[in-house]
């Protein structure tokens, strides 16, 4: 199609369709020079079809939608940009009553360079907002309950388009070589140990939703072992191919669990995400899930000094702080220059003093915002979302437009990775120059949504 003779983006003739196999290999190749990461463009190929093979993804899990143009001569159509959807389970409180419900993550989203600036990404998703409040939710749940993404472009563009911003915050810790304190310890968690804790952790999930929740409506994604084995899958795959095989260091674990008191636990996993190298960004292992079987730890309020102050050499404080400097040894085993958490509590902010104690809740403004398109009855200003938590590379989208190549990291910045390595002080002056690098050449807009995309990984 002749760039120069495109129709605008409210034109009847643009439609929001499900891609075929064949579009949908021609949206992977266009987008893998920005994708692909340290990967080739066969092996990122490969990956795209190994992941969508997952229990998370596979039998129609993951929907790609493209937005078509459809030329009233008939000819055939042409795609304009597109995206992608996964279905997912989720939770719906009110009153004291939890109910099963379908939710849906948007990720993926790009707009080949030539189709840029012209409206196309937000017409569609427009379209795409509105079409997920019935798609595959069957009718006898009413239709899908929210859909949610994480925003790389601040908060007004996806508020426009249906998708309300909701607080965001993390905190990160660098990688290091040996445990923090006298800490409690942990066992290592591996492949078979995470389906049973999943059902432990939705149980939990399930209690105190009932307990919290009032007559405001209170949601959460279900953490199931399907959303982790993605990850892992995810993972596995891109340590492999830039490893020459599988690393001795993926025997580290998925995550680490460690006993409270007797019969009270407290566990995380994590998973390793690796950048594209000719990027200045830090590899990062990111905390996926964080579950405390302790009642102290039932308040899913953003972390505050007050609360952290109550936590403060907790038995709970002790345990989640073990877990954390677990995931930093692990993360320096492989590579990783970095820990992040996202949406902490006061309990994980007091965790955090124990292994450091400069470490502070960073507020995102602009990057990775949690957005939360509201389908039931009411407003979403009457929603409260619980465990808001960090799914890497499953939630994020690339939507190109405007922003400089150069930043599409620069948000997982950490201030304090200069106090420990030297390695660490370099990458922090790295991506200080990379960030000052801001009116540089590069046009792409990212933004997180669900294709974990762990948001804001244009990397492997």
């Amino acid at each position: 199609m002749d760039p120069t003779n495109l129709p605008q983006s409210d034109s009847p003739n643009l439609h929001l369709v499900v891609a075929t196999p064949e579009e949908n290999l021609a949206q992977q190749h266009a987008n893998s020079t920005e994708w692909r990461g340290a990967l080739s463009l066969e092996a990122y190929l490969r990956r795209e079809e190994h992941l969508v093979q997952q229990q998370l993804t596979k039998d129609g899990g993951l929907t790609a939608w493209m937005l078509a143009y459809q030329p009233s001569d008939g000819s055939k159509r042409q795609i304009l940009c597109g995206c992608e959807s996964i279905r997912k389970k989720a939770l719906r409180a009110r009153n004291g009553k939890v109910e099963d419900v379908v939710a849906h993550g948007v990720a993926s989203v790009f707009c080949p360079p030539k189709f840029r600036g012209k409206g196309y990404a937000g017409r569609m998703m427009s379209e795409v907002g509105k079409k997920l409040k019935d798609w595959q939710a069957g009718e006898e749940q009413g239709g899908s309950a929210f859909s949610v993404l994480y925003s790389d472009i601040g908060k007004e563009f996806y508020a426009a388009r249906g998708w309300q911003p909701f607080p965001s915050s993390h905190i990160s810790f660098p990688a290091t070589e040996s445990r923090s304190g006298s800490l409690p310890q942990v066992q290592k968690l591996q492949s078979e140990d995470l389906a049973r804790l999943c059902e432990d952790d939705e149980k939990l999930l399930r209690h105190r939703l009932a307990t919290m929740s009032g007559d405001r409506a209170a949601v959460a994604l279900i953490p199931d072992v399907a959303t982790l084995q993605w990850h892992h899958a995810r993972e596995d795959f891109v340590s492999t191919e830039t490893h020459g095989g599988r690393p001795a260091f993926m025997d580290g674990g998925r995550g680490a669990l460690v006993e409270i008191k007797p019969g009270v636990r407290a566990w995380c996993v994590w998973t390793r995400v690796w950048t594209n190298p000719q990027e200045d960004a830090p590899n990062t292992l990111h905390i996926l899930r964080l579950a405390v079987e302790d009642e102290s730890y039932s308040d899913f309020s953003p972390a505050s000094e007050k609360g952290a102050q109550r936590f403060a050499g907790s038995d709970v404080a002790k345990a989640i702080a073990a877990l954390l400097s677990e995931a930093q040894i692990q993360a320096e085993a492989s590579g990783m220059q970095e820990v992040q958490i996202w949406n902490p509590t006061s309990a994980t902010l007091a965790a955090a003093r124990l292994i450091d104690s400069g470490a502070a809740v960073e507020e995102r403004e602009k990057e990775s915002i949690t957005s939360l398109q509201w389908y039931g009855p009411g407003s979403w200003k009457d929603v409260d979302w619980f465990s808001r938590v960090s799914y890497p590379s499953q939630t994020w989208v690339l939507f190109c437009n405007k922003l400089p190549l150069s930043n599409t990291h620069a948000w997982t910045m950490d201030p304090k990775l200069g106090r420990r390595r030297c390695r660490q002080s370099k990458l922090r002056l790295a991506l200080i120059l990379h960030v000052a690098r801001k009116s540089g050449a590069g046009q792409i807009l990212f933004v997180v949504l669900i294709r974990q995309g762990v948001a804001g990984q244009c990397g492997a």
